[in-house]
This record gives C-alpha cells, structure tokens and sequence, in this order.
C-alpha cells in the first residue's frame, strides 16, 4: 500500500466525499429561531422553518460570512452573485417537502486542501461548497428504521445552516480520507465556525470506486470517527 493508491490486484481505489458542516451560528439559516440544541422537541421553530403557506424565508448574513470564510482558508473562488434553489424531495423530516441549497450556484468553487499522509504532502482539489438547510431529525422508537413501534419528529434542527463540501473524487484510499477529514475539521475548529463537541456537527457521505469498477455507496450520513472502517470494508468486498 502506497500514500496514493490503495491496489485490490490491477485496480486502484478513489474515494468520493460530501462533507456537511453545521455551521456555528445563532439562528437557523433563513429565519430567527434559535440554532441551538433544545431539550424540548419542536420548540425552536417557526412558520418558516416548518414551511407554512405565506411564510418568507430571509438569509442568514452570519452563516454566508461563515461560508466566505471557509472558502477563503480552502483558496477557493468566491462568485460576485450566488443564489439557492429548491431541492425537491418528500420525507418526515422535511416539512416544507423541498430543501432550499445552492447546488446550481455554490458560494465557494475551485479550492484545494493540503493534507499529509505518511508525512509526504498532497494538495485535495476542493470542487465546491455550498450552504443549505438541514432536515429535522427522526427518533425511531422501539426499534430500527425498519422495526421502530412509530417513529417521533423533532424539527428544532430544520433550517440550521449547514456547508456542504465536495472535494474532487481523487482520494486514494482510507489513509488519505482521514488525514483529509482531520485537516479539514483542525481548519473549521481554528475559524471558529464549527464546534467539533456537537454531535452530528460533521457528517460525511461517501462513494467508493475501483477503477475501472463500479461505485459503491456506504449508506447514510457516516461519523467520520467510522469512516475509515467503513471504506476498508468496502475494499475489501
């Protein structure tokens, strides 16, 4: 094993990320409810975070500065005009059914990321990073998703700003995504716009390819403190 391929016989592994961030901000993305954790379900919320008819959302200026930041410390490209769009898509954590994010015209373009493996440095393309909302969250009780007695809805997590960021699918094995995970989280920690102590604060999706091969995709939001795991065993078979 190398610091830059990871070889299964003549293929070679590349691993694809997506990073949400919860960005540290006082009040939810696009109104005036608290982004703080509350014991209480659904009591931080509002007309517009629950997506009532007549409600109009308005950005949150201290989550587009975070955002500004981020990609200035990632040497990305920051566009002169940005916008958010909806995302369409039904599920019980998602009261307005759409999510509003920025996928056709992210705040943050073209950056890049320098991590050490083995203490040989590698530059990580950065594609993009964008800001948008999260869903609320779902308590399953009883059971799992698919044994749970009924399943309870908080929405005090809907509207909080996340960023989203991508880099470019050129990970070459688990080493290199965990040094990448950790760099990137000691950089949000040091601009003071993420709080690593808040559970779920840094969830990461990921995609695995041999190339030439198929893609594989560990399902869900994974903890980045399993991810490593999860990509071995995903070589592995």
């Amino acid at each position: 094993m190398t610091a830059q391929a990871v070889e299964t016989e003549d293929l070679a592994t590349v691993i694809g990320l997506e990073v949400h961030v919860q960005l540290e901000t006082d009040t939810k993305i696009f109104c005036g409810c608290s982004a703080e954790p509350a014991e209480e379900p659904n009591t931080n919320v509002c007309p517009i975070c629950l997506g009532l008819p007549g409600s109009l959302p308005v950005v949150n200026e201290a989550a587009v500065e975070a955002a500004v930041r981020v990609g200035k410390a990632l040497e990305a490209e920051i566009p002169g005009q940005t916008a958010f769009h909806r995302k369409n898509y039904y599920y019980p954590d998602l009261p307005k059914g759409f999510q509003l994010t920025q996928y056709d015209a992210p705040i943050c373009e073209s950056g890049e990321l320098e991590i050490r493996v083995d203490g040989t440095p590698r530059e990580v393309g950065i594609q993009r990073a964008h800001l948008e909302e999260d869903p609320g969250s779902l308590q399953h009780v009883g059971g799992s998703i698919d044994t749970a007695d009924y399943v309870l809805v908080d929405y005090n997590r809907a509207g909080t700003p996340l960023l989203e960021i991508v880099p470019e699918p050129d990970l070459r094995g688990p080493a290199e995504v965990r040094a990448f995970l950790g760099k990137l989280e000691e950089v949000l920690e040091y601009l003071g716009v993420f709080d690593s102590g808040r559970d779920g604060s840094l969830r990461v999706d990921a995609n695995i390819s041999l190339v030439p091969g198929e893609q594989v995709d560990p399902e869900g939001a994974i903890d980045p403190a399993d991810l490593e795991a999860a990509n071995r065993t995903e070589v592995k078979n």
